[in-house]
């Protein structure tokens, strides 16, 4: 599998990065992993945030610096249409949202939170 053929979200070309290349091998060794940052927002991870976290820095920055975190790749469980157990690269900030729901379960969610957002837009 090469870097090229990593299917749905951009990914720096030859970007060299460890995280990257541990996910390739593991993609190679059990064949479940999807690079699937655009499965969920649509929206470009941001790779290089990789390895930059800094538990001194979390601590004086609190939220702000965790939000500046968001797009940072991380893996999501989740199960295909056949039932079967499949790890995706989906931003952190969605992984957080999304928590143990299924899919199917995360976008009920989140049509639940919008649709009280339009109801009290409307009561207003």
């Amino acid at each position: 599998m090469s870097k090229d053929s990593v299917g749905e979200v951009e990914v720096p070309q030859g970007d060299g990065s460890f995280a990257y290349d541990c996910f390739l091998q593991a993609n190679d060794t059990f064949g479940c992993l999807r690079v699937s940052g655009r499965l969920y927002t649509g929206l470009p991870l941001d790779w290089s945030l990789i390895s930059a976290w800094d538990n001194d820095s979390a601590t004086r920055g609190g939220a702000q610096y965790k939000k500046s975190f968001a797009e940072v790749p991380t893996v999501d469980h989740t199960v295909d249409e056949n039932g079967s157990l499949r790890f995706v690269i989906c931003a952190s900030y969605v992984n957080h949202a999304k928590s143990d729901l299924t899919v199917d379960e995360f976008y009920q969610l989140c049509e639940r939170v919008l649709s009280h957002r339009e109801r009290k837009a409307t009561n207003k």
